[in-house]
């Protein structure tokens, strides 16, 4: 008799589905009995490829935070670090939680990746499609795949949330057909968007819906008196060029450079090396009214926003911008570029929007030396605290999972 992993892959794929068709006919029969609340949990495989620090892997995280303690998880990614290490940076609770991890490189080599992506990150393909490889040797052990960054080929109908420009993680025809993967079955998955200016772009490359959830956003930030906070700008960002914050560096400059007495705090989880240094050569050249901060831990972080006044994001594109949520949630004013999926948290705001660096001077010089400007800023903002949360996610995606599970499409075609 052969072996399970000798059988033909649509052998593999009928059985699967078979036995996920019993499952799901079980409990439809049992919610007509009248048990609506029956648990049966679900084998959930989330991907991830690298956890590298920033919004997209505060999206991962609060993913597995989500379903914890509902499902069977299973993360799946190239960088196998301690689960203590993702609590203590995003707030989550995941260690202990019974949470399994699946990695394909051990022993001596289980450290080299996330070495070697920390330092280059320009290689978004690589990093999906090697994860994609070693998936496929797993996938038919879960009830469900979710991919949690970007679009994915998951072998079946699956959940993927994007962050990134659609098809920057696909690769060529010749790198999908060393994987396969395989666009067509990709676009049937459940897709996720960030924000609504996100969803068009989704649209617009594949020709599919999406659903928007907004990020999970931290709301645990201690009250501080305005007059008690700094009266300096904070800029949180990744060092990668689409972060823009060289143009940040310049806003800044030129504020000071009209009299105002302020200053600019970079706080990053690292980045693009020959992108960091080029911001650290601009920092050396201006001086020491701009400092950087690496590699803050959770509570650090909830300290530093809660203590400034102002936010600056000068990003072109943000699918989102869970920072600029964060510095809402924590009291401060944020500025931000008037284009991406950032322009949907401050649509109450118009005055905090700029189109380009001289609009953002004249902005922040009115509002620095306005106290009513500033006042009214406070309160328009304070009605948004609490729009975007981590509860407000979990939930969402608790019941996205729970409908998809219950209302699962027809199999999509086996791997071939």
């Amino acid at each position: 008799m052969r072996s399970a992993r000798n059988w033909p892959a649509d052998l593999l794929h009928a059985d699967l589905e078979s036995s996920r068709s019993c499952r799901d006919g079980f409990r439809r029969f049992m919610n007509r009995q009248g048990v609506r609340n029956m648990d049966i949990r679900k084998r959930i495989a989330v991907l991830f490829p690298s956890f590298l620090g920033g919004g997209a892997e505060a999206v991962g995280v609060w993913i597995l935070d989500a379903l914890k303690n509902r499902h069977d998880l299973t993360l799946v990614t190239l960088t196998d670090n301690p689960l203590e290490t993702y609590d203590e940076s995003f707030g989550t609770s995941l260690a202990d939680s019974g949470i399994k991890v699946k990695c394909p490189f051990k022993g001596p080599l289980r450290p080299l990746p996330q070495k070697f992506f920390q330092r280059v990150r320009e290689f978004p393909v690589l990093r999906q499609h090697l994860l994609l490889r070693y998936f496929h040797s797993l996938r038919d052990s879960f009830d469900l795949c979710f991919s949690a960054y970007n679009e994915m080929d998951l072998g079946e109908r699956g959940i993927q949330y994007f962050h990134d420009t659609p098809g920057s993680c696909v690769g060529s025809p010749l790198v999908r057909k060393l994987t396969g993967f395989n666009v067509d079955r990709m676009k049937s998955n459940l897709s996720l968007a960030p924000s609504i200016w996100m969803g068009k772009r989704i649209k617009a490359a594949y020709g599919i819906e999406s659903q928007v959830v907004y990020p999970p956003v931290r709301t645990d930030f201690p009250e501080r008196d305005w007059k008690d906070r700094e009266n300096g700008f904070l800029c949180v960002a990744r060092f990668s060029p689409e972060k823009r914050i060289e143009r940040a560096i310049e806003i800044i400059s030129k504020v000071r450079q009209g009299g105002t007495d302020t200053h600019l705090r970079i706080v990053t989880l690292g980045g693009k090396a020959r992108y960091e240094r080029s911001i650290e050569r601009l920092r050396a050249r201006h001086g020491d009214w701009i400092r950087i901060e690496r590699g803050l831990t959770n509570d650090q972080y909830v300290g530093l926003l809660g203590g400034y006044r102002y936010f600056l994001n000068a990003s072109d594109h943000e699918g989102f911008g869970i920072a600029i949520t964060e510095a809402i949630n924590a009291g401060c004013i944020p500025f931000v570029m008037g284009s991406g999926g950032q322009q949907e948290i401050l649509d109450v705001c118009p005055e905090l929007v700029f189109q380009d660096t001289s609009e953002a001077v004249r902005a922040m010089e009115e509002m620095m030396a306005s106290d009513s400007l500033q006042a009214g800023a406070i309160q328009k903002l304070r009605e948004l605290r609490g729009r975007f949360s981590t509860d407000r996610f979990r939930s969402e995606i608790c019941g996205l999972v729970d409908d998809f599970l219950e209302h699962r499409s027809p199999p999509t075609p086996a791997l071939a």
